[in-house]
């Protein structure tokens, strides 16, 4: 069973029943729907290895080579405030420029490799360049990984040991 939840303009997918208990609308409460416990029942299936093979791809290399790029595009906090600005509609430059707080040529360095990427898409409208999401995939794991992480900040101890995201939070409470 697939279960979706939106938010934003970006979904964020799960097949793991035992995360909503069978309840899909379980998913919009952030505190039932528990990224990490879906992620483990994932994994604890299946090897990455088999999960590639089953996906039909035969050079893993190339497919760990991919996703390590991606994850480096992914891997500057500005870049992941750029994106979540951007699941809500597109914005202009200066819109951007008014909800985060940077200069214009860092900002325009980060919505640069952003687009080379295909993350982002642009268009020019007179002198504003818009931009908008144009990979949702990425954006849903931005999003899943945040969230869970948020939610750990936020109750933190409700993490079974091994199963958080953030395992330096709980370095020093053992």
């Amino acid at each position: 069973m697939m279960a979706t939840a939106a938010c934003g303009g970006c979904t964020l997918a799960c097949s793991c029943a035992s995360v909503t208990e069978g309840k899909p609308e379980a998913l919009l409460d952030p505190v039932k729907f528990n990224i990490s416990h879906c992620l483990y029942m994932v994994q604890a299936s299946y090897s990455m290895n088999d999960m590639i093979q089953t996906a039909g791809h035969s050079d893993q290399g190339r497919v760990f080579e991919l996703a390590a790029e991606l994850f480096a595009v992914l891997a500057t906090p500005m870049r992941l405030r750029v994106l979540s600005s951007l699941c809500e509609r597109e914005k202009s430059v200066n819109e951007l420029l008014a909800e985060i707080d940077t200069t214009q040529p860092n900002l325009s360095q980060h919505l640069a490799v952003l687009f080379r990427t295909g993350v982002l898409a642009k268009r020019k409208e007179g002198t504003q360049v818009i931009y908008r999401v144009q990979s949702e995939k990425a954006v849903a794991l931005c999003r899943s990984v945040c969230t869970q992480i948020a939610i750990e900040l936020d109750e933190p101890g409700t993490m079974a040991e091994g199963q958080s995201l953030t395992p330096r939070l709980h370095e020093g409470s053992t």
